[in-house]
């Protein structure tokens, strides 16, 4: 049966929208994945997939894709990496696309912007560097499109088609662009196959992904129509833009908010293994409630530097957060950091947290812990546990995910969360 309907995790993110992209704006994607031209869109939350979602089907991604549902960054899919593989995985979903419809022969021109959104989606750096936002009215979001797209779901939370559809304009806004610049390259010689690859190579596609590339490229895209209709929409969707970056300034001012009302700071030991020799190093961990999704940056960056160069002004100073407990009730919270893999925390919380469900775990069930991904367990009474979620770059861990907001409450409290923290990154 073809592909009837492409799913989507709930907040869909730049990895999953660019694929979403693909596969609407090319006959020949559509047509090796198997997909109609037209397809239906549904979204469902981040993690395993619910009963409630799929009432008359299989609870089986294997089996609703033989009934005609295809699934993207989500749901255990074939175009889904996650538990596909280890921390430090080398293939992301959008990279399992590319292989299974053979991009690089449909759209080579589009194949340097798959390896950046690749990258950000196993790496969790960001897009592209933007040297100018701390001069612009966002002063703490850098202006790329990652951004704008997590501001369009700030935005439209309940409205995930919308995030959609302003998505899928940025992109085909970004390939007017690369079109533009390759004609421009190719100007001054003949168009063959090598002349070709050689403007692709002059493009810095990277920088393509800042916003104010993306809206010049859907106004360029309109431009080239004729009729105030097309001009007002691109001017739409550059206000539509201009508001989501605006929408990540205020989670931004949010996050300082709370970072300076409630937070604990605490030093902690962090051991790791260095060529076979265990090394104990002093670590800052920050400890707060938030429901702003850039309070964990807000602590990353502290409050340090020059007298009168520290990031918030009149306050005093504080270390740079190498680790942040972020709750956003009693119930739901990550843990998150830059540099510092996540896999002895979230074996330690996981265990504490299975065995308050009445999960009685075997050693394998004791091994898999340290896994990636989402991972599911029996308690004594029959009933189905989920672990907590540990994010495959291994950096992020927890059930507070807003791609996920209906994950189950964890039964440890802040304090016993806290206390499992600090211990693990002290074990050797």
């Amino acid at each position: 049966m073809k592909k009837h309907t492409v799913v989507l995790h709930l907040c869909p993110d730049l990895e999953a929208l660019f694929m979403l992209y693909l596969i609407r704006n090319f006959a020949a994607v559509r047509e090796r994945l198997d997909v109609v031209d037209d397809p239906a869109l549904k979204f469902i939350p981040a993690g395993p997939l619910r009963p409630g979602d799929w009432v008359g089907q299989p609870l089986s991604s294997e089996e609703l894709e033989v009934n005609g549902f295809m699934f993207m960054d989500c749901g255990g899919g074939r175009l889904d990496q996650h538990d596909k593989h280890a921390v430090g995985c080398s293939m992301s979903s959008l990279d399992l696309l590319v292989h299974f419809c053979g991009l690089d022969q449909i759209a080579p021109e589009l194949m340097p912007v798959v390896e950046i959104i690749s990258r950000n989606d196993l790496s969790g750096k960001d897009v592209v560097r933007d040297e100018t936002y701390r001069r612009s009215q966002t002063p703490h979001t850098p202006r790329h499109l990652r951004n704008v797209i997590l501001g369009w779901n700030l935005l439209h939370k309940n409205d995930p088609a919308k995030v959609v559809d302003l998505s899928d304009l940025a992109f085909r806004g970004l390939a007017k662009n690369v079109e533009a610049q390759v004609v421009e390259n190719l100007a001054d010689g003949l168009p063959t196959q090598e002349r070709f690859e050689e403007a692709l190579g002059e493009i810095d596609f990277a920088k393509l992904l800042l916003a104010e590339s993306v809206m010049g490229g859907v106004c360029l895209k309109f431009g080239a129509a004729d009729g105030q209709d097309e001009e007002a929409e691109a001017l739409s969707f550059c206000a539509a833009a201009e508001a989501a970056l605006d929408a990540m300034e205020a989670e931004w001012d949010e996050g300082v908010k709370d970072y300076w009302k409630d937070s604990t700071i605490m030093e902690a030991s962090c051991a790791r293994k260095v060529d076979g020799v265990t090394v104990h190093r002093r670590i800052t961990v920050v400890c707060g409630q938030s429901a702003s999704s850039r309070y964990g940056a807000v602590t990353r960056l502290g409050n340090e530097g020059r007298q009168g160069k520290m990031p918030h002004q009149g306050k005093p100073p504080r270390p740079k957060a190498d680790v942040t407990i972020q709750f956003h009730d009693e119930g739901h919270f990550i843990i998150a950091t830059k540099g510092i893999e996540l896999d002895k925390v979230a074996r330690a919380v996981r265990r504490a947290d299975l065995m308050r469900q009445g999960v009685a775990l075997t050693a394998e069930d004791e091994q898999s812990l340290g896994r990636t991904g989402h991972l599911t367990f029996t308690n004594r009474v029959g009933e189905t546990v989920q672990a907590l979620y540990l994010a495959e770059y291994g950096t992020a861990f927890g059930n507070g995910f807003r791609a996920n907001p209906f994950a189950a409450s964890a039964s440890l409290d802040v304090g016993e969360v806290v206390k499992l923290v600090l211990k693990a990154l002290a074990e050797e």
